[in-house]
């Protein structure tokens, strides 16, 4: 799975872009990028509300958390 703080930027770079779906012309696929980002994160969130991954990078929880925020807030 991706990482959150990718996802976060996935999500920033997609709303700029005022793309609903993104396409994947390789394997002929047009990603609800949106839908797909709450569905990865809703899946991946602890019982405490928060988000922690197995990245190096994102194995604290609080900063972890605030990425998968912000993903979630780029999703509007």
């Amino acid at each position: 799975m991706a990482g959150i703080y990718f996802m976060h930027g996935l999500s920033r770079a997609a709303a700029a872009s005022g793309k609903a779906k993104l396409e994947n012309k390789t394997k002929g696929l047009n990603i609800d990028w949106r839908g797909d980002t709450r569905r990865r994160l809703l899946k991946t969130q602890a019982s405490n509300g928060s988000w922690q991954s197995t990245h190096p990078w994102e194995t604290h929880p609080t900063l972890t958390t605030s990425f998968a925020v912000l993903a979630l807030c780029g999703n509007k």
